[in-house]
């Protein structure tokens, strides 16, 4: 699926896919935390919108945390300002429906601009491959500085004040308006100074991305492979515990880990990373051959080794080739009967009969 827990987390409080399919199973899943997480998501990204006071490059998983229950207070929150929007929309389109009301019909406008260009990007309709991201409210954000306009532009005031009093409270509107205007952009302007200073090169951007999203594994992956390219190992395999720890199921971290173990000369280390990565499909066409080249230097290194023969046995059995697997059970069962090992000798042995059936060859 183009949706992972790594890149959109809601994706995996829905129910799992059935085998080879894009569909959904009819059980599984929380459908309470979906419900919650993806109304504080919407949330955060019109908190962003109003005030990106946090900013960062990556908001994958776990930057920001789901919410699982109502004893979460976020959910309470989130609750309290979608029953606020909800309402003031509900009232607006009421207005503008029974009497016409020229700002009422505004107001339903530059709503309706901001909330259908964000529908499709909500989460809410179906999952997308992003959780959280500022770019999905470029096109809302339109609708959202018309409405903010909307609001504070003086309203006609009321009949029956008499010329001077009106004109007098139509200046004082305006004067607040021009104000709180003027205050808004000079805050958000110096904001985007400020975030500016973020962009100035890559190593600002990531320490800045750290700061705001040190709990996003990918983020964390992303620095791992930054420092691996700058050739310093120890700090690379610091930042890869660190994205293990926040989500084990991150499949893409075998494969980062085992290129480290490689250039450390720890080729052993570097073979059940590499095998785990062929069942991680963003990493597997990297993985498959580099593992091949991996065990034909091990194997020529070290052909008296049972364990190492028993890995290359369960990759080819992963890879759907049991007639090579079986030839390395059989290896495995020689080199342990020889040593004395009954146990191992007999678990390859065992290996050796279920490869050879799935083969469908003679023994």
């Amino acid at each position: 699926a183009l949706h992972t827990k790594a890149e959109n987390p809601l994706s995996s409080l829905l129910p799992p896919l059935l085998p080879g399919t894009e569909t959904r199973s009819t059980s599984g899943g929380n459908f309470l935390a979906w419900i919650l997480s993806a109304l504080h998501t919407n949330c955060y990204h019109w908190r962003l919108l109003l005030w990106p006071y946090q900013l960062s490059i990556e908001y994958s998983f776990d930057c920001v945390p789901l919410v699982f229950s109502l004893s979460d207070c976020r959910a309470w929150l989130d609750i309290l300002a979608f029953l606020i929007a909800g309402a003031f929309t509900l009232r607006r389109l009421a207005v503008a429906v029974a009497t016409g009301e020229p700002r009422a019909c505004r107001d339903v406008r530059c709503i309706a601009w901001g909330v259908l260009a964000w529908v499709p990007a909500s989460n809410v309709l179906f999952p997308i491959g992003t959780y959280i991201a500022e770019r999905l409210m470029y096109i809302p954000s339109i609708g959202a500085a018309m409405l903010i306009a909307q609001l504070l532009a003086p309203s006609s005031g009321q009949k029956t004040q008499s010329g001077r009093k009106r004109e007098l409270s139509l200046g004082a509107a305006r004067l607040l308006g021009a104000t709180a205007l003027g205050l808004a952009c000079a805050a958000l302007s110096a904001r985007t100074l400020v975030r500016n200073l973020d962009w100035l090169n890559n190593d600002t951007a990531f320490s800045s991305a750290l700061a705001v999203c040190g709990r996003s594994a990918k983020l964390q992956l992303q620095t791992g492979k930054r420092l691996l390219g700058s050739g310093d190992t120890t700090g690379a395999l610091v930042r890869f515990a660190l994205a293990r720890e926040i989500d084990p199921d991150f499949c893409d971290l075998d494969f980062e880990e085992a290129k480290v173990r490689l250039m450390l000369g720890q080729a052993k280390a570097a073979l059940p990373l590499l095998h785990n990565s062929l069942q991680c499909p963003f990493t597997v066409n990297g993985a498959a051959p580099m593992l091949m080249e991996v065990y034909k230097q091990l194997l020529s290194q070290y052909p008296n080794d049972s364990w190492l023969h028993g890995m290359a046995a369960s990759t080819y059995n992963s890879a759907g080739q049991p007639a090579q697997a079986a030839q390395h059970h059989a290896r495995a069962a020689e080199i342990c009967t020889a040593q004395g090992n009954a146990t191992c000798a007999r678990e390859h042995t065992e290996g050796h009969a279920r490869a050879i059936g799935l083969a469908g060859i003679g023994s």
